[in-house]
């Protein structure tokens, strides 16, 4: 058996050249053409709203620098590498934060329309590669793999999606402008048990942490045995699951804890569950209502159930009859279709990994018991971090994150640790609170916990007043910096910095600018002066940029990546302190 993993290797700082590809080729690995089949399915998520999404990789208003990313980074780093501190000013700088960071509070389903429609095309990226391999029990999975380089070994992050997604979804590509676009790892995106793909492939449905854990798992272990191409690539793995993805990646810190050891390659060193499922059969009773949310979850099992029944059962059995939302009745359809399988596979010792049994899945009640993080997490050594929203409408915290935090109240695991917000609705928060905030929040966790991995050796900086134009820049009386953004484009030499300056003398009609608080003021009061920057600052091995796909890629990493500093070491935000220096860290 195989399953599908696309490659997409980046020569952002390295030129990735045909020839690199051979050097991960290996026996039980084929690397098929360049290209993507874009025809799959729609390259739009399944809300299907006539709605782009590009993200930049930057929240478009500016924050105070106490409630910066650079802030929170300190904070985190500050607080050293033991997961229960790191947790602790994480959420300190939350509550400190939060009304500064959403003072527009977003629509909670605008901000979810916002991630699910994320445009993210992967054809025009001509640094595409599709992979095949098989896993054990007789199981294949489709994912997405992301490769720096074939040069410097670097953490890899495992991304489990959500329910329903497959690969083609703009839900899952979305998850790549978040990690790999901005990130400093390798990154490899799985699609959820519960969605089409999965069912093609195995002729089977399938649900649940304790399945995609044990896939997640024997992921690390096949990429890091010894004969794998990518075992010098990796010099670490953690996991990150969304949603229904999120119960896949904390039982893979269960498995992880259990099972670390016999790995002879790289082992797991970190898992974050966002907006996660923490008990299975409790989440679906209480999505399972009459309402939009239960009815759009009860179309997701329709469109992977029914849509693939006869492939899965053959022609001759009867079609089911889809439950009805509100009735209660997911469960036992859900026994009744899914559970089959994992009943099957309970006789396979090949599928079995402690700290999971064979008697885990002898009865539909113990298929559910299995999938509840609850009955493990006092197990777990690995760092592992939830991350939730208050406001989420679709994976409850009540009977998710909450109740694992009001666990460890009663019985601590200093490796497992609760975090949340007051908005974000479902696994949306970085719409709400900005990329570099939530994300940077996960990027900082996740180097903390790869040491072996020394990101800074590749810190640059600019000094700004050797650019073009820069010492023309003047200020009005009243008038101050308040922020910056980059933008790369297609077949440019040049990247271009935006200063935004606050114009207190402005009016917009009857709207006096002047009157305003400028963190809360409309863009108009902004005037915005633009720097022209050689790429070649930046990306040393690019001669102007080939696709405007690249571009979107080289924008969202500039705006990650890229801190404009006064020379307080503070960024220009409400300052009359003229930014001084560009700094970075290549990848």
């Amino acid at each position: 058996m195989s399953f599908r993993v696309v490659v997409l290797l980046f020569f952002v700082f390295i030129r990735t050249q045909a020839s690199d590809f051979a050097k991960l080729r290996s026996p039980w690995l084929e690397i098929l053409p360049a290209g993507v089949d874009e025809s799959k399915p729609a390259n739009r998520g399944p809300l299907k709203i006539p709605f782009s999404n590009t993200p930049k990789g930057k929240k478009e208003r500016a924050t105070p620098n106490a409630c910066s990313a650079l802030e929170l980074k300190s904070e985190m780093i500050s607080a050293g590498i033991e997961p229960k501190n790191q947790a602790r000013a994480l959420q300190s700088f939350l509550d400190r934060c939060d009304k500064i960071l959403q003072p527009f509070p977003e629509n909670r389903l605008i901000a979810m329309i916002r991630v699910e429609e994320g445009n993210y095309p992967l054809n025009g990226r001509n640094d595409l590669r599709e992979i095949v391999l098989h896993l054990p029990y007789d199981s294949k999975v489709h994912g997405l793999l992301a490769i720096k380089d074939t040069v410097r070994p670097r953490p890899m992050l495992i991304v489990i999606c959500g329910v329903g997604c497959n690969l083609s979804d703009g839900a899952a590509r979305y998850l790549l402008t978040q990690t790999f676009d901005t990130m400093p790892f390798n990154v490899l995106i799985l699609p959820n048990l519960a969605a089409s793909d999965f069912v093609r492939d195995n002729r089977g449905f399938g649900m649940g942490g304790l399945e995609e854990g044990r896939q997640a798992f024997e992921v690390v272990r096949l990429f890091g045995r010894e004969d794998s191409p990518f075992r010098k690539l990796i010099t670490s793995f953690h996991i990150l699951g969304i949603s229904l993805g999120g119960n896949g990646a904390l039982f893979t810190s269960a498995y992880g804890s259990f099972n670390n050891d016999n790995l002879v390659g790289p082992k797991i060193n970190s898992v974050i569950g966002f907006c996660p499922v923490v008990d299975l059969k409790s989440t679906l009773l209480d999505v399972d209502r009459n309402d939009a949310v239960g009815r759009h979850f009860a179309n997701l099992v329709s469109e992977t159930l029914i849509k693939n029944f006869a492939y899965v059962f053959g022609s001759s059995r009867d079609m089911p009859t889809l439950y009805k939302p509100g009735h209660k009745q997911s469960v036992p359809f859900l026994e009744q279709y899914i559970y089959p399988r994992y009943k099957a596979l309970s006789t396979k010792n090949d599928f079995q990994l402690a700290p999971m049994t064979q008697g885990d899945l002898t009865t539909p009640e113990a298929f559910w018991n299995a999938n509840n993080y609850l009955n493990y997490y006092s197990k777990v050594t690995i760092p592992t971090l939830l991350f939730y929203s208050e406001d989420d409408f679709i994976v409850s915290p009540k009977v998710n994150s909450k109740a694992l935090r009001a666990a460890l109240e009663v019985h601590p695991n200093p490796f497992v640790n609760v975090v949340g917000v007051s908005k974000g609705a479902h696994c949306a928060a970085a719409e709400v609170y900005g990329d570099d905030i939530i994300d940077g929040a996960l990027e900082t966790f996740v180097l903390s916990h790869a040491p072996e991995f020394n990101f800074s050796q590749g810190d640059r900086e600019l000094d700004l007043s050797t650019l073009k134009d820069f010492n023309k820049i003047e200020l009005a009386p009243g008038e101050k910096f308040f922020g910056y953004e980059f933008g790369a484009k297609k077949g440019s030499n040049s990247v271009t910095m935006e200063l935004k300056i606050w114009n207190p003398s402005h009016n917009d009609g009857n709207y006096r600018c002047g009157q305003w608080d400028p963190f809360h003021a409309l863009e108009s009061c902004f005037r915005r002066i633009s720097l022209e920057i050689p790429s070649a600052h930046f990306f040393p091995f690019l001669d102007g940029l080939p696709s405007k796909e690249q571009a979107q890629s080289l924008t969202r990493w500039l705006n990650r990546r890229v801190q404009v500093l006064t020379k307080s070491n503070n960024n220009p935000v409400d300052t009359t302190d003229f930014p001084s220096v560009a700094k970075w860290t290549m990848d």
